[in-house]
């Protein structure tokens, strides 16, 4: 290791064991913890496609609460409102 490096690595509290691929994987899960896109992630990891830093990092990106059921609820909700008939819906 160079000097420079090590001075450098000193200074920052790396640990002696830390090489720079494990730099960068840091420095990707705080731009992914601090919410930036998969697409600006890939670019600053030079990445040569979206896939590569999604298959890599997907596991930090934080989980969206999904809406489940949309179209089964909208069904159920319409099968409501039909057996109350049409005098129930127009009473609002």
């Amino acid at each position: 290791m160079s000097p420079s490096r090590r001075t450098w690595r000193d200074a920052a509290g790396w640990p002696d064991e830390g090489t720079f691929h494990s730099l960068r994987h840091y420095f990707a899960t705080r731009l992914i913890t601090s919410g930036a896109d998969p697409t600006d992630v890939q670019n600053a990891l030079r990445h040569s496609s979206p896939g590569i830093t999604l298959e890599t990092y997907v596991h930090w990106w934080p989980k969206k609460d999904p809406r489940r059921n949309i179209i089964s609820g909208a069904l159920r909700d319409a099968s409501a409102k039909r057996k109350r008939g049409p005098k129930a819906s127009n009473s609002r």
